[in-house]
């Protein structure tokens, strides 16, 4: 994978005033990153298996669920330049059309993406970038609850979407991760007041309980593995799901079954991701 680390630290030396207005809540968690231009350094541990069976070493630590892994929280900008700075292979059939994995270098809006707090959620990535990412880190983008996709025309339903299982525990009265009934300042949406994304797993209401799992509702869209077919223009057309809301969302859009169809190539500074896995 070609790697434009010059690129990168112009841009975020640039950006580190707006990076810390968009950073409000969980500011005592963040340091700034280290400058994307300078010598790379070690590679990522290669994933191991970790106690619960899940996949460890690479992005955020796994939950188990029954036999699904899903990670903790949304993969962070920490996490995703370990990625850029190594080798992901070869791209997956649909996404050959994807030549950069850099957050935002296709719309050219590099300057509202590259935060430079380690720990925000990593955005303005397409569903190609988070798939890759999910595979470098031998995990896969949340699909089925079995793997696999989830089924595009049923965002709701948990015998069929992981995301969904994960968020509500198959508990059809679970609205939000934390119970039936919205409350403003749990997570990070509109109303908690943060004004941006604030550090990933910081929100300790912001979890379905006893799950281990964080921010299903609010700081950043999350891309899931559901896709159908787009309105022509080649596979960065097709259409893939985004799920559960953002920084910028109200209650109705920060719900478990809360979903948006995008182009796989749409990027956009408050959509990010999550993996999941199968447990060994």
């Amino acid at each position: 994978m070609a790697r434009a680390h010059a690129q990168l630290s112009a841009v975020a030396l640039a950006l580190v005033g707006l990076a810390a207005c968009q950073l409000v809540a969980g500011i005592e968690d963040l340091v700034p990153a280290p400058d994307a231009g300078s010598p790379a350094v070690d590679a990522a541990p290669a994933p191991t298996v970790a106690e619960n069976g899940c996949p460890r070493g690479r992005g955020p630590d796994m939950a188990r669920l029954g036999a699904l892994c899903i990670d903790t929280t949304e993969v962070t900008r920490e996490q995703y330049d370990e990625f850029l700075r190594d080798d992901a292979g070869a791209q997956p059939p649909g996404c050959t059309w994807n030549k950069s994995f850099v957050p935002g270098e296709k719309t050219g809006t590099p300057p509202l993406c590259l935060s430079t707090f380690p720990r925000a959620p990593v955005g303005c990535v397409d569903f190609c970038d988070a798939t890759m990412f999910c595979l470098w880190a031998k995990k896969e983008l949340c699909g089925g609850p079995k793997g696999g996709t989830a089924n595009f025309a049923d965002p709701g339903n948990p015998t069929t979407s992981a995301w969904a299982l994960a968020c509500n525990g198959g508990e059809a009265a679970r609205a939000y991760p934390y119970g039936s009934t919205y409350e403003p300042r749990s997570c990070n949406g509109k109303d908690q007041g943060a004004n941006g994304v604030v550090s990933a797993g910081t929100l300790s209401a912001c979890t379905r309980p006893d799950s281990g799992v964080y921010d299903m509702s609010g700081n950043v869209w999350e891309w899931e593995n559901a896709t159908a077919p787009g309105d022509g223009g080649g596979p960065a057309g097709d259409l893939a799901r985004l799920r559960g809301g953002s920084h910028t969302d109200e209650g109705p859009r920060l719900r478990c079954d809360t979903q948006e169809a995008q182009p796989r190539d749409f990027q956009q500074y408050n959509v990010g991701f999550r993996c999941c896995a199968q447990a060994k």
